[in-house]
């Protein structure tokens, strides 16, 4: 009987081992044509972490210009010409003040005008 058992044995384990080779072949070309999903995955976080290191970056140096930006410009003192040629400094212009003091008196000589002309009238 052990000898039947072991020929029989044999006999299923030489289909086997065609089946095997085939199994290790198809698992070998479907290693080699699809790429794991585990490596895929970790190119992906690899490129996300890279990024978001980048933009942390940019937005740092981006906070970093601006501050020196301002700085400069709060330490300079401010020169403007107008269109009609006068000068400005320190953002303050007499001519400007003074049109202003003026057309508030027009206005004001204005009202007062036409509230002579109604107590006239009535």
């Amino acid at each position: 009987m052990k000898i039947f058992n072991r020929k029989k044995e044999k006999a299923e384990s030489e289909g086997d081992a065609f089946d095997y080779i085939e199994d290790r072949v198809s698992r070998y070309e479907n290693e080699q044509l699809s790429p794991p999903l585990k490596r895929s995955y970790i190119l992906a976080r690899g490129f996300w972490i890279t990024g978001a290191i980048l933009n942390v970056i940019g937005v740092s140096l981006m906070i970093f210009a601006t501050l020196i930006t301002l700085n400069k410009n709060f330490n300079v003192e401010l020169n403007l010409v107008r269109v009609d040629g006068g000068q400005v400094t320190e953002s303050f212009d007499l001519r400007r003040k003074v049109m202003i003091r003026n057309t508030i008196e027009q206005v004001r000589l204005k009202q007062e005008i036409k509230a002579k002309k109604r107590s006239k009238s009535e």
